[in-house]
């Protein structure tokens, strides 16, 4: 059991939760940037399968049978890939205990704004924005329209921020465009 610290003042209290504050938003940057770095490791390092595109000399006209489209007339070679988007969502784990629940919303009151940093460096400086199906998204806006850099880049995010906010639920969200 932990003990509870003994303050001689209120305002010992007060200057000892500021510290505190600060420690912790210092760990999120950590945390924050570690898990980005993770994910900009995992999306460099990825093999890409090329995505080639073919226009057939039918196209604008009604096609000649739904299983022959014609002759290519061109043809186009995208190195990176599928175009798509990925993000890292994160939610607050209903089934963790209250405890972590409580660390993971404090966590994503900073990272949303809704907690003032206690300094000005220790401010977010990825964009998040509000969930979908609640909680927050973060986009990951690199890699020009890469689906699957952006996938290996969320799910190497997400896999680091998992462990240390088990009150979280962090997943890769995406979609091919």
């Amino acid at each position: 059991m932990s003990e509870v610290p003994v303050y001689g003042s209120l305002r010992e209290k007060i200057a000892a939760e500021k510290v505190e504050k600060v420690l912790r938003q210092e760990g999120y940057v950590r945390d924050l940037a570690e898990a980005w770095n993770a994910g900009r490791e995992a999306a460099e390092g990825l093999i890409v399968t090329p995505m080639v595109v073919q226009e057939h000399a039918s196209s604008g006209r009604a096609l000649l049978t739904p299983l022959d489209p014609g002759p290519v007339a061109r043809s186009y070679f995208v190195a990176d890939g599928v175009c798509g988007f990925a993000s890292v969502e994160l939610r607050i784990n209903k089934s963790a205990s209250k405890a972590d629940q409580s660390e993971g919303r404090r966590f994503l009151n900073w990272l949303t704004g809704n907690q003032k940093p206690s300094r000005p460096d220790l401010a977010p400086t990825l964009n998040p924005r509000k969930g979908y199906y609640g909680g927050v998204t973060i986009s990951v806006s690199e890699y020009n329209q890469s689906l699957q850099r952006k996938e290996a880049h969320a799910m190497a995010a997400a896999k680091v921020l998992a462990p240390r906010y088990p009150g979280l639920f962090c997943r890769c969200d995406s979609r091919m465009d």
